[in-house]
């Protein structure tokens, strides 16, 4: 879903998928490894930084094309 997203609506900078983007950046990443980890099931402590070298990632990745999703007005 994510790619699908990232392939068709948010190359046409349609507003609405930076913010789907985001989203699935902040909840549904961001929220797994924590619970995963809470519960004793996650990953093991070697892993944690490969998974917050990826997390920095996503985000400098939505960082770098905020202009895509919100252009400035030419008035």
């Amino acid at each position: 879903m994510t790619a699908a997203i990232a392939l068709i609506p948010f190359r046409r900078a349609e507003r609405w998928s930076w913010w789907v983007l985001l989203g699935f950046v902040i909840f549904g990443n961001f929220s797994l490894v924590p619970a995963a980890l809470w519960q004793g099931s996650g990953p093991q402590s070697m892993f944690i930084i490969p998974i917050g070298v990826a997390y920095a990632a996503l985000i400098a990745a939505l960082a770098m094309t905020y202009k895509v999703g919100f252009p400035r007005s030419s008035n």
